[in-house]
């Protein structure tokens, strides 16, 4: 490892970024099973597809620089991918 102060403090900002990041996508986790819950109750299919789609359209067109917007979709499609799939397994 580097021992340097300055890369050390940002280190440890990016570190408490990340908890940032992990306390998030717990809470939407949480709403994704709340919404899970109602579809089930409702008889509604988990899978929006179209809901999906302009849910990622959304957030890559929302990309500004650094960010690359297929780093975003990218990113998303992932996190959407798992909630769905915590949500298959959960109801």
């Amino acid at each position: 490892m580097i021992d340097d102060p300055e890369i050390d403090w940002l280190r440890q900002e990016i570190d408490s970024i990340d908890r940032e990041l992990l306390g998030l996508v717990r809470k939407r986790v949480d709403k994704v099973l709340a919404v899970g819950a109602l579809k089930k109750k409702k008889g509604l299919p988990i899978y929006d597809p179209a809901r999906e789609a302009a849910l990622l359209d959304r957030l890559s067109q929302g990309a500004s620089e650094p960010l690359d917007p297929n780093l975003v979709r990218a990113v998303f499609e992932t996190l959407v991918r798992e909630c769905r799939r915590i949500e298959t397994e959960r109801h």
